[in-house]
């Protein structure tokens, strides 16, 4: 911090010791006080409902999406692949991590973890992408749709 202060203006912060002594390594409360006071004019907070004041109120809704058939696929053959080491919990722990990194990845899409070889047909392959995941045949949907209600 005091190296980034003395880069702004070394004038006011010149010396790291006389730093230190006034403010320390801040585990108080009243030196902690300090700095946020000495801080304020060095930052700029600026939030986006206190800028634009005409956005609507953020709404999340949380959509539940079945894996595509060559996910499952996928999900089910490594976790067959990986059974024994699974069931026993045998194998290392950065084994088991991959497994589930491979897992996640699948869920995500299924040519996360099998490449496909590239067709010379861009219709196909968009085809072949959307149907790669679950998440991106229902945002496939959600966009088809929302482009006809305007």
């Amino acid at each position: 911090l005091w190296a980034l202060l003395n880069f702004i203006e070394p004038g006011y912060f010149g010396d790291w010791e006389t730093f230190h002594y006034e403010y320390g390594d801040g585990k108080s409360p009243e030196k902690v006080a300090a700095l946020h006071q000495l801080l304020k004019p060095y930052l700029l907070r600026r939030v986006k409902k206190d800028v634009e004041k005409s956005l609507p109120q953020k709404t999340e809704q949380i959509l539940r999406v079945d894996l595509s058939t060559r996910q499952k696929q996928l999900y089910k053959h490594i976790l067959s692949r990986n059974y024994l080491e699974l069931r026993n919990m045998t194998g290392t722990k950065s084994s088991l991590l991959n497994v589930l990194m491979q897992l996640k990845k699948t869920c995500n899409h299924a040519l996360l973890i099998e490449t496909d070889v590239v067709s010379q047909n861009s219709d196909d392959d968009m085809r072949r992408l959307l149907a790669g995941s679950g998440k991106f045949m229902l945002l496939d949907q959600l966009l088809a749709r929302l482009k006809k209600d305007g």
